[in-house]
């Protein structure tokens, strides 16, 4: 007598039953593997992540989602724009592409980022319609977070720039870091009129 591959959906225990199925079997390897990190939902589905990058500008960690940012880049060389103010530190060419370079921390902190740091890199943003490249003072890296760990964030600790663009924040290292929406920032008035 042989034996056929389950048909229905795969239970908790039936991982040998699987072993007919290799697809199935990836697909619950999978479900397993995520809900031992993230932990059941209310509803006993695995729970939800948020996918970003982690950066700081100053003494300010902040947190970005990773679709906003096409890619992560060291310091490339500028070109000065005149009668332009500080914190746009110049224009560049990424691929033939001229993008202007935002000092963060200038435009945030009125203090620019030292030049020749280590760790400073430029966040290109993903952005279709504004070509935009972010100096920072460093980046930490993508994180992938459980949506458990989304907290409130009191926005009277941050610049006024900044605020706007806050969606919540994440329980990092015992320490709440803001969601930043950079979209929304290089959508702003102010990112948008760097004249002096």
């Amino acid at each position: 007598m042989s034996e056929q591959p389950p048909s229905g959906p795969a239970e908790p225990s039936s991982l040998l039953s699987l072993r007919h199925d290799p697809y199935r079997l990836l697909l619950e390897m999978e479900r397993r593997a995520r809900e031992a990190r993230l932990g059941p939902g209310e509803d006993g589905a695995p729970g939800q992540e948020w996918n970003g990058i982690a950066l700081r500008v100053g003494d300010l960690r902040l947190l970005t989602p990773r679709e906003e940012i096409m890619e992560v880049l060291m310091p490339p060389e500028v070109t000065r724009v005149p009668g332009a103010q500080p914190w746009l530190r110049g224009i560049t060419q990424l691929r033939g592409q001229l993008i202007p370079l935002t000092d963060l921390r200038a435009y945030l902190f009125d203090a620019p980022v030292p030049v020749g740091l280590s760790g400073t890199r430029v966040l290109v943003s993903s952005h279709r319609q504004i070509p935009a490249g972010l100096i920072v003072d460093e980046v930490y890296g993508f994180r992938r977070i459980p949506d458990t760990r989304r907290r409130r964030v009191e926005l009277d600790g941050l610049p006024p720039r900044i605020r706007p663009c806050v969606e919540g924040g994440f329980l990092v290292d015992d320490e709440v870091w803001p969601a930043v929406r950079l979209h929304t920032l290089i959508e702003s008035d102010k990112f948008l009129d760097p004249a002096v």
